[in-house]
């Protein structure tokens, strides 16, 4: 049920905004959706929508906005807000989701992007919120502190922040976490060991277009043998057995996979050798294509393997 809409736009002053919102004569206090863009306020404060409630709420396009009071989703709102969206905010510099940790859903879904978020203030308790949409932000390390209380947080996503580091440990607390999206960052070029660790509940992730050319051993780490893991267009020109063995392993274990695809200068030469030695783990290889786009599947791998021992003679 999509419910009623309650569109405000272009109002100038958050008191302006609020006496419409705490309106004794509105009819209905129950909304589908509220939808509060292009204001002029520097800042939104605590209890906000006074007795109204609504399924989604959504702030955007605030050319000013730099602040919200923790306290802004108190009342009605805080048992019935399922969706939080608030974006296209230039000034708003951080991401403080001390704003969500009263909200009673468990299916919260928070997405903040395309502002200008370089920080996050964590929950001082912990939170109910299921989806962390952070994309398109600038945030440029990614701390365990920020992810404090986030303890049921099943989808997280950082794309698009010039993201450089995520300190050690940061994501392995989160064992709810299912899906990762870290692309198109600049994660690269050497992901160290250590880089990605998550935990088991981790089902697919990310890592597109981050100018990756060389992972180190156990740098991507934690996963479940399920899990869909994404290396799309970085730098990838070697396969080293060091590096990608445990994980192809591991991913064999499950029917997991691990998608190449747009990493057109990997070797089909002796360096890869092993993938056609040990059992199961090229079928968690998927769109592997040698330098000359030649599919992995179509190497002879019998005259590939017999030319290697001969070489090593």
């Amino acid at each position: 049920m999509l419910g009623l809409v309650l569109n405000c736009y272009e109002i100038n002053t958050e008191e302006e905004l609020r006496s419409i919102l705490h309106d004794p004569s509105f009819p209905v206090t129950s909304f589908g959706e509220i939808k509060i863009t292009h204001c002029g306020m520097e800042s939104l404060g605590a209890d906000l929508f006074g007795q109204l409630s609504a399924d989604r709420v959504y702030l955007e396009s605030f050319p000013n906005l730099k602040s919200l009071d923790p306290e802004l989703l108190a009342g009605p709102m805080s048992d019935h807000v399922r969706v939080i969206h608030i974006s296209k905010n230039p000034l708003l510099e951080v991401a403080d989701l001390r704003l969500f940790e009263n909200v009673k859903r468990t299916d919260l879904m928070v997405t903040m992007i395309e502002n200008n978020i370089k920080t996050v203030t964590p929950p001082s308790k912990p939170s109910n919120i299921y989806s962390l949409n952070l994309g398109r932000n600038a945030i440029a390390r990614v701390t365990g502190d920020m992810l404090r209380n986030l303890l049921g947080v099943k989808y997280l996503y950082f794309y698009e922040n010039g993201l450089t580091n995520i300190e050690h440990g940061a994501l392995t607390a989160l064992d709810s976490l299912a899906d990762l999206q870290l692309h198109q960052n600049a994660l690269g070029p050497v992901l160290p060991a250590g880089a990605v660790a998550v935990s088991a509940s981790l089902t697919s992730m990310t890592l597109d277009n981050n100018g990756i050319s060389e992972i180190m051993p156990e740098a991507i780490t934690g996963f479940s043998p399920s899990a869909y893991l994404s290396l799309w267009s970085n730098n990838l020109k070697s396969f080293p057995e060091e590096t990608f063995r445990p994980m192809l392993e591991r991913l064999a274990e499950g029917g997991g996979r691990l998608d190449v695809y747009g990493n057109f200068e990997l070797p089909c030469d002796c360096s890869i050798v092993w993938l056609f030695l040990t059992p199961g783990v090229l079928d968690a290889v998927d769109r592997y294509y040698c330098e000359d786009f030649v599919p992995i599947a179509d190497i002879d791998s019998g005259a590939l393997i017999q030319s290697c021992s001969l070489e090593r003679r």
